[in-house]
């Protein structure tokens, strides 16, 4: 490899710096605790049972994920966080009267303690534009 190729490969690199998502154990911890809170209201009844799967579908995979860093290197968790924002919004909707609420805080937490804005902002976005459309 020449000079110029490394020094390109180099260049390259430092653009990347920042614009990856890196999960930090702090949004670790925030996103393990939300799983935990979500996994309990899981065991009320009430929730469409195809939501519920999917959420205890989803919850295992980023457990997984986060438990194992062989698992967890390979993972997108921007995406994953993503998806879960979306099943927590649609929980909310869904759910009995009662739960509402601490699913819609779920979804909260998402935005202000674990994810990237701009993850969960193109959810928002691709989210607005199905609601409207319907």
């Amino acid at each position: 490899m020449s000079k110029a190729l490394l020094d390109q490969i180099e260049g390259f690199g430092a653009f990347l710096d920042g614009k990856v998502p890196v999960l930090t154990d702090a949004h670790e911890l925030s996103l393990r605790s939300l799983i935990d809170r979500a996994d309990a209201i899981l065991t009320e009844e009430g929730l469409d049972p195809a939501l519920k799967r999917y959420l205890r579908r989803l919850l295992f995979e980023i457990r997984f994920a986060l438990d194992d860093e062989v698992a967890g290197m390979s993972f997108n968790f921007a995406e994953a966080v993503q998806r879960l924002w979306v099943a927590f919004e649609a929980a909310a909707a869904k759910a009995p009267e009662a739960q509402r609420p601490r699913w819609r805080s779920l979804a909260d937490q998402i935005l202000v303690g674990v994810a990237s804005g701009g993850v969960v902002e193109a959810a928002s976005i691709t989210l607005q534009a199905i609601s409207a459309s319907n």
